[in-house]
C-alpha cells in the first residue's frame, strides 16, 4: 500500500493529464510548476527545466532525459501536441518523482553498504579493442568506486 501511496503523491502535484492513444501524458509546463522549476527554455525539439540545483533536459521525439548529466531512459518518448511538450505520467511517477522529491518515499532509510557489479568477466569480456576489453575496464572502475566508497565510510560488496 506505500507504494500506491507515493505513485498517488507524484500525480496529485501535476495538473491536466491528457490522453494520447490511450496513455496518461502530462505537460512539461506542469511538471516546472508541480516541482518548482524556475526556467523552461526551449531551443527547437531541446527543451530545459532549470532551478537551483537542478538541470533538467529532455528532447521531443526522445526517450533520454539528463538530470545534472545523469542519463534516464524513459519508457516512452516526449511528445509534441499543439503547443505543450508532453511526458508520459508513468516516466513522471517512476523516474521523475523518486530523484526530484526522495523525501516523499515512505519509510526510506539511510544506507551505508553499496553493491558494486562491474558487469562483464568470466567468459564474457564484453567489447574489444587494442586498448583492452569492457571486462578490463569495468573492473578498473569498480575498484576505483569501491577505493573512494570505502573511504567514505561505506561499506563496499564487490
Amino acid at each position: 500500500m506505500p507504494f500506491l501511496l507515493v505513485i498517488f503523491m507524484g500525480v496529485s502535484v501535476l495538473q491536466g493529464a491528457v490522453s494520447y492513444h490511450g496513455r496518461k501524458y502530462v505537460s512539461v509546463r506542469s511538471i516546472k510548476s508541480a516541482y518548482h522549476f524556475t526556467k523552461q527554455s526551449r531551443s527547437g525539439g531541446k527543451i530545459t527545466l532549470t532551478k537551483p540545483g537542478v538541470n533538467l533536459k529532455l528532447s521531443i521525439g526522445s526517450r533520454t532525459c539528463v538530470m545534472n548529466t545523469v542519463k534516464f531512459v524513459l519508457s516512452f518518448p516526449v511528445l509534441h501536441s499543439k503547443s505543450n511538450v508532453l511526458i508520459a505520467e508513468m516516466d513522471v511517477k517512476k523516474i521523475l518523482d523518486p530523484v526530484l522529491r526522495p523525501s516523499f518515499i515512505p519509510d526510506a532509510k539511510s544506507f551505508r553498504t553499496v553493491v558494486i557489479d562491474p558487469g562483464h568477466g568470466g567468459k564474457d569480456a564484453g567489447a574489444v579493442n587494442s586498448l583492452g576489453t569492457e571486462a578490463s575496464y569495468n573492473l578498473k572502475v569498480g575498484r576505483l568506486l569501491k577505493k573512494k566508497l570505502i573511504a567514505k565510510g561505506y561499506k563496499v560488496i564487490m
